[in-house]
């Protein structure tokens, strides 16, 4: 099934620049690996009874943002990238095994040889 995610990656930091530089590294190794792969894991098989998976994920940078936040008496700048992500989506879910209806508990064979004809 067709699905479209978007991922946001932001940096903060003291300084607008300082930032950005830390966006660019961090969103570069982002694009780059998400080019690499076939397979995203969404929610891996073992931890639940669901397991959803992202193929032939596709990975662009949707826009840019600029902002401040303030914490205590300090401002810092947050330079935040969204990702937009689309590929086909998996999505399985274990309910479990009946229980049986019924139990073989015994096989019996018997074989029989039986001799060649002989040609006339």
């Amino acid at each position: 099934m067709p699905a479209r995610g978007e991922l946001l990656l932001s940096a903060w930091a003291e300084s607008g620049p300082a930032a950005a530089a830390l966006l660019g590294d961090a969103l570069g190794s982002v694009l780059a690996r998400l080019s690499e792969i076939d397979v995203v894991e969404l929610v891996t098989p073992g931890a639940g009874p669901l397991a959803m998976r992202l193929y032939r994920p596709a990975a662009w940078l949707a826009r840019l943002e600029n902002s401040s936040v303030r914490l205590g008496n300090r401002d810092w700048l947050v330079a935040a990238a969204h990702i937009g992500l689309r590929g086909e989506i998996e999505l399985a879910l274990a309910v479990g095994t009946p229980e049986p209806t019924s139990l073989i508990e015994r096989i019996e064979a018997t074989a029989q040889v039986v001799p060649a004809r002989q040609p006339d």
